[in-house]
């Protein structure tokens, strides 16, 4: 367990954990022997991660700082549980536009937006009003306007410039297109 960037508490590739119950399922192992963890053990490692939220730890540190690590593929199982869930959060916001499909987006395009969707979790990304002027270079395709729009706190800049690279490549794959 650790803390992310924005101080939740998280395991593996990017699972947040909110509370104690989304801790019920997944598997523990205690550091030193292999052996399975206790629900309780793994609360209290919970409640002592939590401890450390002002503190700025980067993700590395709490492997010093823990006694319980994810049993053998639990990061795996998590992680594409995760990814699917964002890809068909993205997939589910596109149709209802109606304007854009998942699959006519340029492919840079639509890993910037999964990615968005996966760290910080669809609802704070494709729900309600946020992100208006995103969404609107989204439903226009303008995928440089979507570059200017991707800021939000949580990844380092360099995640950041990354993601901002996809939509210009997306734009620049779209540049490129014949139009008919």
């Amino acid at each position: 367990m650790y803390l992310d960037s924005v101080g939740i508490v998280t395991v593996g590739v990017g699972h947040a954990i909110f509370n104690h119950n989304m801790l019920d399922g997944i598997k523990f192992i205690y550091k030193h022997n292999g052996q399975l963890a206790c629900s309780a053990d793994v609360k209290a490692e919970y409640n002592y991660i939590k401890t450390y939220a002002d503190k700025n730890y980067n993700a590395k540190a709490f492997d010093k700082l823990t006694k319980l690590e994810l049993a053998p593929n639990q990061s795996d199982k998590l992680f594409a549980a995760d990814l699917n869930q964002a890809i068909y959060a993205v997939n589910n916001y596109l149709t209802r536009l109606k304007s854009l499909q998942f699959f006519t987006i340029p492919q840079p395009a639509m890993h910037a937006m999964v990615s968005m969707t996966f760290n910080m979790g669809h609802t704070k990304f494709l729900g309600g009003n946020k992100w208006p002027k995103f969404k609107a270079a989204l439903k226009k395709r303008d995928w440089q306007e979507c570059a200017i729009q991707t800021n939000y706190r949580g990844p380092s800049k360099q995640r950041i410039a990354d993601l901002k690279e996809c939509f210009m490549h997306a734009a620049r794959i779209e540049q490129s297109l014949p139009r008919f």
